[in-house]
Formats: C-alpha cells, sequence, structure tokens
C-alpha cells in the first residue's frame, strides 16, 4: 500500500544565511567503483565553478535520491539498510548545507519513503512511502 505525507523541517532563525546553491548539483558518490560501494557511499554538493565537492553526509548505509532544498540550504535523501538497485526507500533524513549532522525526519514512521518533494519554500517534504509490508 503506497502511503502519502508530509514531512516539516525545523530551521534555527538565529543560523546565518546561507549562500543559495540553487544552481548547485548534489549527488551520491563513493570511493570506488565496485558493487559493493553503495554501502560506502556520500552525499556532496558542488557549486557552479568549484573545483571540488563538498562531502554533506557518509554512511555505511545505502544512500539515494539527493534533493536540495529550493533555498539551498538543505539537501533531503533516503538511506535504508538495503535495497534493490532501482527501487530504493527507506527512511527520510536532511542534512543542512553549510555543515551540521544529518538528521532522520522518520524515525518512527512505519513505512519506507521512496519519493520527496520539497515544498516551494523549503519549509516541508511532501513524500511517497510503501507501508503494510
Amino acid at each position: 500500500m503506497a502511503q502519502i505525507g508530509v514531512a516539516k523541517i525545523r530551521r534555527d532563525k538565529a543560523a546565518e544565511r546561507v549562500e543559495a546553491l540553487a544552481d548547485a548539483h548534489v549527488f551520491v558518490a563513493a570511493g570506488n567503483s565496485y558493487e559493493w560501494s553503495w554501502y560506502q557511499s556520500r552525499i556532496s554538493v558542488c557549486a557552479p565553478g568549484a573545483k571540488s565537492e563538498t562531502v554533506l553526509h557518509q554512511s555505511r548505509r545505502q544512500l539515494a535520491r539527493p534533493l536540495i532544498s529550493p533555498d539551498g540550504r538543505s539537501v533531503a535523501f533516503i538511506t535504508s539498510t538495503w535495497s534493490d538497485r532501482g527501487v530504493t526507500s527507506g527512511d527520510l533524513y536532511v542534512v543542512p548545507t553549510d555543515g551540521g549532522d544529518a538528521r532522520d525526519l522518520t524515525p518512527a514512521y512505519g513505512g519506507s519513503v521512496s519519493w520527496m518533494e520539497w515544498s516551494a519554500d523549503g519549509r516541508s517534504l511532501l513524500f511517497l512511502a510503501l507501508t503494510g509490508f
């Protein structure tokens, strides 16, 4: 069964403004090209004209579908213990682009998130999840 939900993003109002990364590329990368490398991957961002990536999050779990927020302040992504190639689902996380720890937005959720989209103001995420399995 598929379920749709909304995850609200809390922002620290005292935080400094982050330069918008609206044109940046956010991606999943690994240090080598082996089949099992997606278990040792990272979420990175690269601003236009940058010479190198900025690593936002590293994990020993699978990482997939990174999506930068409209204001460039956060990256949402899915992480899981296992998934089949091309059929990734799991927990929904968000990490700030200016540094900091990734935060699980679905820690007690009984489903497995497979898709998400930022709201226009970047304050919430709409997600689609599989439940009842």
